[in-house]
């Protein structure tokens, strides 16, 4: 049976029309209708049917209304409207056709001469399913000719007034009277990726339909389609900064807030883009909440600073945000009174926030850590050390006043007991938990769903446990991963809402791994190729199942520290195993060519498959060079001589460029190596090689030829061909 919604219904005649999910109408006559009468039936309700066809199209039979927990539209008797101009009016009582007005809300100021006035809108049981809207929905109306920025400020105020319990965080309605309010909102949403959904509509276009209920509705689930549909939630590059998209860790924040308010300091490091800035803002968000007091200071700043000017910094960061007056100035920060003065600013600024504990959040770390920063005097100088002894010292005398949270990629500024000989003022200053964890398959289902459903996706469980166990809990490899899906759907324009199957999970991840892994990949875990060479190295072997490589190092623990911590790999017993399929997938592609291949047959596939690869290009360097520098007619010659009597004969009477068609002529890798070593000075400026060394790759790569495939391979000349055929790789790549 099909599912749709009564749109219109013409009660003297006893007939109506119904919406199907896929919008077409379907006409009904009363007399099809199965457990509701038509008197009782009204705009709205839900029903399921069966279709007809007969001479005039199809018509709806056997027909089912949805009783169950359903809101239908309408106004709550209790309503007040009086604080609305009469084409307000107009407006809501033709969405109540639509929607359940639940609160007439009231008119509000912004600034001294703003004004606003709002409503509440229960979504029907049709728009539930159709959008995730569950809750109450604000509308605002912004009664002015020209739309301004501060109408969205408008929708927060709103949202002050009324139980955050009771609306919808993620979608508000507002209606203004600019003609334009689309086209600028869309203009504004592009600069602001995280703020919610805002359905927009024009006074004008309310009422200019207001007495054809068909457009009305018609206009109504399209916009909301739009604006719902249309827009991929999942695609976030940059740190979160509201709650609104927050997902997984909030127990995490909590944990980090409560550590403050006894006195702990913390430690928040974990791979890239794996949410560590998200979590800082979080945890500053629900400060705020308690009117907690914090400062998030980024490491990137104080990397161009010296040790003394960078507590100045953190001082004077202070101040401007919680508008304290300075007591000294930056000059005053000199290296011998720099901790003198830095207690007596932190004390004051403590009395200024009478007696409340800072919290300060110190993002991306590496930027000032000896011997991986940019700058000379954080990575080759003592500032570090410097710098750290103050702080330390401050919440050492006072853990009541300040405690500090440190976060990045790299924890060697945490983990290194001694730097130069001098005692590292940051070891064991930090609890052992000090790596972000990664999504559960519960965190993974709940963000997935509850962003997917307002984009009109439905993840089965089946398939948000793969998409946790194929990105390794890794939120951002997730979202994006989900915003390739959202792609798809749109590409192949298949009907939202649409539940993601396993089906479709099959048909993209692999479009995702070809596209878009790689990328992804290299960028998350660059900091154990930079700084963690040994484990990185292990990751690689774990990848690749070198089993005897793991088990000799299956007892040194500093090796698959870093690799656990970063939520990589996991150990059960004397076993270790990958946590996250998509980088295993990136390391074992990156590293197709360096595995241990046990059988010929194997072998054989590696040797055909890279001598076919590079065949093509080698082809056409030797086809455009010795036409350049030759002509067609003597580099004929040239590509003829290079072959043996009978082919000669064979192909003397084929053009110069069906010598290089491989359905015509049979010119493979052998004959072009022997073109370029016999015309080397033609082709000399293309290579960074010696016509030796040229020379030697190929007589390597030419022994091991596709006719020879029933001879058996040593691993030595395995090794051989993979270290020729690299070589020649990359020189043909840079020739290209």
């Amino acid at each position: 049976m099909q599912k749709g919604i009564i749109s219109e219904l013409y009660r003297p005649r006893g007939y109506g029309f119904i919406r199907s999910m896929n919008e077409e109408k379907v006409f009904f006559h009363a007399s099809n209708l199965v457990n509701v009468k038509y008197e009782k039936l009204k705009e709205g309700d839900i029903v399921h049917f069966e279709t007809l066809k007969n001479n005039k199209g199809y018509k709806a039979i056997n027909i089912k209304c949805q009783f169950e927990n359903k809101t239908t539209p309408g106004i709550n008797p209790a309503v007040k409207l009086g604080h609305f101009n009469s084409s307000e009016k107009d407006i809501l009582n033709a969405l109540s056709k639509i929607f359940y007005l639940t609160n007439g809300g009231a008119v509000f100021k912004m600034g001294t001469n703003s004004q606003y006035a709002y409503c509440l809108l229960k979504p029907t049981t049709f728009f539930s399913e159709q959008f995730n809207l569950n809750r109450e929905i604000v509308l605002v109306f912004s009664n002015y000719e020209t739309f301004e920025p501060r109408t969205l400020d408008a929708i927060s105020k709103a949202y002050s007034l009324v139980s955050e319990l009771r609306v919808d965080k993620i979608c508000s309605i507002v209606v203004s009277k600019d003609s334009q309010f689309e086209k600028k909102l869309k203009d504004l949403l592009k600069s602001n990726i995280e703020m919610q959904v805002v359905i927009p509509f024009s006074y004008g276009e309310l009422l200019s339909i207001i007495k054809f209920p068909d457009k009305y509705y018609d206009l109504i689930i399209k916009r909301f389609r739009t604006y719902f549909y249309e827009r991929d939630l999942f695609a976030f590059f940059a740190p979160l900064q509201k709650d609104l998209y927050f997902f997984g860790r909030q127990a995490y924040v909590q944990d980090l807030v409560n550590k403050h308010f006894t006195n702990e300091n913390s430690g928040v490091f974990g791979l890239r883009r794996s949410g560590k800035t998200s979590v800082l803002n979080a945890v500053c968000r629900t400060l705020n909440r308690i009117d907690g007091k914090w400062i998030l200071i980024d490491c990137e700043v104080l990397s161009n600073l010296r040790w003394n000017t960078a507590l100045y910094y953190i001082v004077q960061a202070i101040c401007k945000q919680y508008k304290i007056k300075l007591l000294h100035n930056k000059m005053d920060y000199t290296d011998e009174d720099v901790a003198i003065l830095f207690e007596q600013d932190m004390l004051y600024c403590n009395d200024q926030l009478k007696g409340k504990s800072l919290l300060v959040l110190i993002d991306e770390i590496e930027h000032i850590t000896f011997e991986i920063a940019l700058s000379n005097n954080w990575r080759k100088d003592d500032d570090f050390i410097r710098f750290w002894r103050v702080l330390r010292g401050y919440y050492q005398k006072y853990p009541n006043k300040m405690t500090f949270i440190i976060a990045g990629t790299n924890p060697k500024s945490i983990e290194t007991s001694f730097i130069d000989g001098y005692d590292n003022p940051l070891f064991k200053q930090l609890p052992s938990d000090k790596y972000l964890g990664t999504f559960s398959v519960q965190d993974t289902k709940e963000m997935i769903n509850k962003l997917g459903a307002y984009m009109g996706l439905k993840f089965d469980d089946i398939v948000s446990a793969n998409i946790s166990q194929e990105m390794g809990g890794h939120p951002f490899l997730i979202r994006q991963f989900c915003s390739k899906v959202n792609e798809f759907i749109n590409q192949k324009h298949l009907e939202k809402p649409i539940v993601i199957t396993k089906v479709i999970y099959d048909q993209v991840l692999p479009i995702f791994e070809e596209k878009d892994l790689h990328d992804y990949c290299e960028m998350i875990i660059n900091v154990l190729k930079t700084s963690y060479s040994e484990e990185y190295k292990m990751l690689e072997n774990i990848a690749l199942e070198n089993k005897q490589v793991i088990l000799e190092q299956r007892d040194n623990k500093s090796i698959f520290y870093h690799l656990i911590g970063y939520g990589l790999i996991e150990k059960t017993g004397d076993f270790f195993g990958f946590r996250n399929e998509a980088v295993k997938k990136y390391i074992q592609q990156k590293n197709k060519y360096n595995k241990l291949l046990k059988t010929d047959e194997e072998k054989w596939a590696e040797i055909s498959e890279r001598r076919n690869k590079i065949e093509p290009s080698l082809r056409t360097i030797v086809k455009l060079q010795l036409k350049s520098s030759l002509g067609e007619t003597t580099g004929k010659t040239k590509i003829l001589n290079a072959m043996k009597a009978e082919t000669q004969q064979k192909y003397k009477s084929l053009s110069y460029n069906d010598l290089f068609d491989t359905k015509k002529c049979e010119v493979y890798f052998y004959q072009m190596s022997k073109i370029i070593i016999d015309n080397w000075k033609l082709f000399s400026n293309l290579f960074s090689l010696n016509k030796n060394t040229f020379q030697s790759y190929t007589t390597i790569i030419n022994n091991l030829r596709a006719d020879c495939h029933a001879a058996p391979v040593s691993n030595s000349e395995l090794q051989s061909f993979r270290g020729a055929i690299s070589s020649l790789e990359k020189e043909i790549n840079n020739a290209v």
